[in-house]
């Protein structure tokens, strides 16, 4: 994968009649000077500069860490070869060129599992190289101080209960918790069963307290069926520049499902 980086470039025209330019540049950041009274001696014999010929020359500065801020100055040295032919001994620039950080190359994985009996009914997971991806999913709904059941819609399919939580997902309880009941036989939601289609309800002795988002049951989600896709990204700019140069690969690749008991 390629690095962060940042470089500064001054384009300069060379010619018959070019002076030598002075270069500073400085890390404003840091009050650090990257370059110091470096001379360029823009002279070539092959461009007449009485006829307007010109070539090119880019002065290019690698700017770490590239986060940072630059200052970069340019100025007649004063100076020039003496091969060139005057009177004028110019130090011109054509154009200057921030060619800003890149972003790290990298691989994404997302993992999207559904059951056959349900297809259109999908769960999707970023997946991260050697980290273990928790595969529940959250429902979320709001308490109201009166309602004590709450159930599982219908586009959702269950293989487990796993856990809930009255505040927001601050605190966990398990499903033994003394503070409910939960099934599918209504409507006393009792036998800590899931249905076959995957639903079954929550019944609290309480009814939570008002609030938005307060009440989250975790589950984990019914499937028989997975796909993965991977997505590389070689190192760019974000917007337009993609570096190809060094290609990301992925050499080697697996997957392990961990079923916990």
């Amino acid at each position: 994968m390629s690095e962060n980086i940042k470089y500064s470039g001054i384009h300069f025209k060379v010619h018959d009649d070019a002076g030598i330019a002075k270069i500073n540049i400085t890390n404003t950041t840091t009050s650090t000077g990257i370059v110091t009274n470096d001379l360029v001696d823009l002279y070539h014999p092959d461009f007449d500069d009485t006829t307007n010929e010109y070539g090119d020359f880019i002065y290019w500065t690698k700017l770490d860490p590239a986060t940072d801020d630059y200052l970069v100055e340019v100025e007649h040295s004063g100076s020039h070869n003496a091969s060139a032919t005057g009177p004028n001994y110019a130090v011109e620039i054509l154009d200057l060129y921030m060619n800003e950080e890149l972003i790290d190359g990298s691989i994404s994985a997302v993992l999207t599992t559904w059951h056959t009996t349900y297809e259109s009914h999908t769960y999707t997971y970023t997946l991260s190289t050697n980290a273990v991806t928790d595969l529940s999913k959250t429902i979320t709904y709001n308490g109201d101080d009166t309602t004590t059941v709450f159930t599982l819609p219908v586009t959702i399919h269950a293989a487990s209960f796993v856990e809930y939580s009255i505040d927001g997902g601050t605190t966990w309880n398990y499903p033994t918790s003394v503070n409910i009941d939960w099934g599918s036989n209504a409507t006393d939601y009792d036998d800590e069963t899931i249905n076959a289609s995957g639903n079954f309800s929550v019944k609290f002795t309480t009814a939570p307290t008002t609030g938005t988002g307060n009440v989250q049951i975790k589950y984990v989600p019914l499937v028989n069926t997975y796909t993965i896709k991977r997505t590389i990204n070689q190192p760019g700019d974000g917007i337009s520049f993609v570096d190809r140069v060094s290609q990301v690969r992925l050499l080697d690749d697996g997957l392990e499902l961990i079923k916990e008991s």
